[in-house]
């Protein structure tokens, strides 16, 4: 697989991963400035709806 120079390493556990409903997500293109700003909250507020309703256990976001 390419790597791209802001690549984080691949999960070990969760090695598939896909930018299928981004568009639905973001009305606008994500540029690495956004993602780079606002990208940790918004993962941290994604594992906590996610733990929230039961589709992931918090012990499983290592």
């Amino acid at each position: 697989m390419e790597r791209w120079v802001v690549d984080d390493e691949p999960s070990v556990k969760y090695p598939i991963y896909t930018r299928g409903n981004v568009g639905e997500v973001f009305p606008a293109v994500v540029t690495p400035l956004t993602w780079s700003a606002l990208g940790h909250q918004a993962e941290l507020g994604w594992r906590d709806a996610y733990a929230d309703f039961g589709a992931i256990r918090p012990e499983d976001y290592g």
